[in-house]
């Protein structure tokens, strides 16, 4: 298995890009290259001392602030579109970056293409809950959808829990702001219309503060929507452990302490999303994880692990036997 890397997408820079690909390389079976500026990459390598890793020169580089459409045309010799390149010809297996989500997003719609019968594709990500995991999809990938898109988004989340996840027959729901069937605005009401009647085990709608219950093991929304949820909860999660540090640190009773410090750290693990890897690019012919731009290296491993298990999952395959009937 070979997973390329998009060395220059990130906001700490590729440093911390390289050094999460080093502690990634260590632990999967296959070969992982990075695409970047050469030089800049070799020298941070140096610091490793893993010559095993492939480096490809790509001069250029998208900005987080680019214009998606612009930046992926224009650019072809960026980072992105070369590693995008390698995928769409069959040279690597899967592709991960933290850069620009918008013009990752772009580049595989425009190289990779989407699967047939697929009108456009979804970013999935797991989010914690008590009982374990939910998928929650869209986070990003599509801002404004049709009802029918939502309910092929559903579809590819619940192959999605299907195949990663080990859940034989996943709930699904529609996050809305009540659970009536007529709550909503018309494209969500239109779309528990076409779940409703489709063969999916679809459990109705859920509020936003059910999200993170785990009430269904798949969450569809748009893509506007679901980012806002997604940093919102990691906005919630860093706000509430700062808080309990404070706590913590004025304790006095060193027992208390100690309990409460493995609390913290037990609730910054499932929280951090680092620990996650990344989102899947679902819908498109080829394996994309974007991953947050803030990861640390760790972050940056755990996305190419991830990147690994998706590819041997066979996802994409089951998404197109579904869509060709």
């Amino acid at each position: 298995m070979k997973i390329v890397v998009d060395a220059m997408g990130g906001d700490r820079g590729p440093e911390v890009v390289v050094e999460g690909v080093v502690d990634a390389a260590k632990e999967i079976e296959g070969e992982v290259i990075l695409v970047g500026k050469k030089s800049i990459i070799q020298k941070h390598l140096t610091r490793f001392n893993f010559p095993k890793i492939k480096v490809i020169d790509a001069p250029e580089t998208i900005d987080m602030n680019d214009d998606p459409m612009q930046a992926v045309r224009r650019k072809k010799n960026s980072s992105l579109v070369k590693a995008m390149l390698l995928l769409k010809e069959g040279e690597v297996d899967a592709l991960v970056s933290a850069g620009n989500t918008g013009a990752v997003v772009t580049a595989a719609s425009i190289y990779l293409k989407r699967i047939q019968g697929v009108h456009r594709p979804t970013l999935a990500v797991p989010i914690p809950t008590p009982l374990g995991y939910s998928l929650l999809l869209d986070v990003g990938a599509c801002v404004d959808t049709r009802a029918e898109e939502l309910y092929q988004f559903a579809v590819m989340g619940s192959l999605y829990a299907q195949k990663l996840m080990g859940i034989e027959n996943p709930k699904v729901a529609l996050l809305n702001i009540g659970e009536e069937k007529m709550k909503g605005n018309k494209v969500v009401r239109e779309a528990y219309t076409l779940l409703e009647n489709s063969s999916l085990n679809f459990i109705g709608n859920v509020e936003g503060r059910d999200l993170f219950l785990g009430k269904a093991d798949v969450v569809v929304c748009d893509g506007f929507v679901g980012n806002i949820v997604l940093k919102s909860s990691e906005s919630i999660a860093e706000s509430l452990s700062q808080y309990l540090k404070e706590k913590i640190e004025k304790s006095k009773n060193q027992q208390v302490k100690q309990f409460l410090e493995k609390v913290l750290k037990d609730f910054f693990k499932r929280s951090d999303y680092s620990n996650y890897g990344g989102a899947l690019l679902l819908g498109v012919k080829g394996y994309c994880v974007v991953t947050h731009g803030a990861s640390p290296p760790e972050g940056i491993k755990n996305s190419i692990l991830v990147a690994s298990r998706e590819v041997a999952s066979g996802i994409n395959e089951e998404i197109e036997k579904f869509f060709s009937h």
